[in-house]
């Protein structure tokens, strides 16, 4: 799990109006991040896992609402990411209001307490529907102002593309690391070729389920670039691991719509489904 907290000496609280919030939050764990409009860079980032991991997000946004006092600032804007496996992509032409749900049905069992919310995927033609728990929206609604309800797919498929959309035509792969589970999509040329989700509970498992992955895609392991975001570092066996069955591995350091402040000393990968929402 993520922690760390890293601020500007440029963030100034009483001008919260002048800033982005995005804030995301998984089973383990959640994190924000503050984003300077006037500056043109994130100025604030922490991560925090949570006291009691069996809560519900109810209790869990209770919980941060009552601790952390900058998340209720008067900002311009809120982006809310919500992390986990229950989303399905639909191409748009076959999205309706009214479908939504429906095509969410096909893929994920859909409690009674759950409603169905959608997000466009930036520059493409795909629609990401899934489950958010309602008594959770009102607690947004209670406490947020000019808010939006985010899946971290969304921002996970919108940043590949956006950045392999600067490749050359090269296939590229692209992890996103949560937890107990990790995003998985590929691209070419801008374009989404295959995404999915797998939990797992060994690394035998995460090998597996790659391996997996390119196999049906045909793709020889060692001719496509791995690139790596979320809870992942040098220093955890699952980044040795993969380096010993893939060659060209590497973490996500490209942001070209995003700058930071000097002082935010850590690694972009880290939050980067923030920083994708964000701007």
């Amino acid at each position: 799990m993520r922690k760390f907290e890293y601020s500007s000496s440029e963030f100034k609280k009483t001008e919260a109006p002048k800033y982005k919030l995005a804030i995301q939050f998984g089973k383990l764990e959640y994190g924000y991040s503050i984003y300077s409009i006037a500056l043109k860079k994130f100025v604030f980032v922490k991560f925090n896992p949570f006291p009691n991991e069996e809560e519900t997000l109810v209790g869990k946004l209770n919980y941060v609402f009552e601790k952390e006092t900058l998340i209720k600032l008067n900002y311009q804007s809120t982006a809310f990411l919500f992390v986990s496996q229950k989303a399905t992509l639909i191409p748009e032409i076959l999205f309706t209001e009214e479908s939504k749900t429906t095509f969410f049905a096909y893929n994920h069992f859909l409690p009674e307490t759950e409603i169905v919310l959608s997000n466009k995927i930036e520059h493409t033609d795909i629609i990401n529907v899934f489950s958010f728990p309602e008594k959770a929206k009102a607690i947004l609604a209670a406490n947020l102002t000019n808010y939006k309800i985010y899946h971290q797919y969304t921002s996970f498929v919108e940043s590949a593309l956006l950045l392999n959309a600067t490749a050359k035509n090269t296939k590229e792969v692209y992890l996103n690391i949560d937890n107990d589970f990790f995003n998985i999509c590929v691209a070419q040329s801008g374009n989404l070729l295959f995404n999915n989700s797998f939990e797992y509970q060994t690394i035998d498992d995460f090998i597996y389920y790659i391996h997996l992955s390119l196999k049906n895609l045909n793709i020889l392991e060692n001719t496509v670039p791995i690139i790596l975001s979320g809870n992942i570092s040098t220093k955890v066996g699952t980044y040795k691991i993969l380096k010993r069955f893939f060659k060209n591995v590497k973490f996500k350091d490209n942001f070209p719509k995003a700058a930071f402040s000097k002082e935010l000393k850590l690694d972009k990968h880290y939050f980067d489904n923030l920083i994708y929402i964000t701007v």
